[in-house]
């Protein structure tokens, strides 16, 4: 790993691979659902395809941003498309400078599976 992606959700800056990371996407409207699946707040249209968004605060123990304010995050859960909603995307780094800076490497998958 080499470059990661330094992000903010709430007062804590995570990073993740940037291999991993298929795009950033602005705020944009996120349709909301009745009775989602734990972690999903909504759903966002990317490349003809329907992402659920995902909202990791309550599991990193951070505050999750306004789903409509949101920064998105494209990466992959399972080898299946998702979003995450973070605060904002902060910089493209070294994994050097990523442990200089106190950013924590996100380990998605344990995090979806509630480890």
């Amino acid at each position: 790993m080499d470059e990661v992606i330094i992000f903010r959700l709430g007062s804590s800056e995570w990073a993740l691979p940037a291999s991993t990371v298929h795009q950033v996407l602005v705020p944009r409207p996120v349709t909301r659902l009745p009775d989602p699946p734990p972690l999903v707040c909504g759903l966002v249209a990317w490349r003809a395809k329907v992402l659920p968004v995902i909202a990791l605060g309550e599991r990193l123990g951070c505050d999750d941003p306004p789903v409509d304010q949101c920064t998105l995050l494209v990466t992959e859960a399972g080898g299946e498309p998702i979003a995450l909603a973070v605060d904002e995307v902060m910089h493209l780094a070294q994994s050097v400078e990523m442990k200089e800076s106190g950013a924590r490497l996100l380990d998605l998958e344990q995090v979806l599976d509630g480890r």
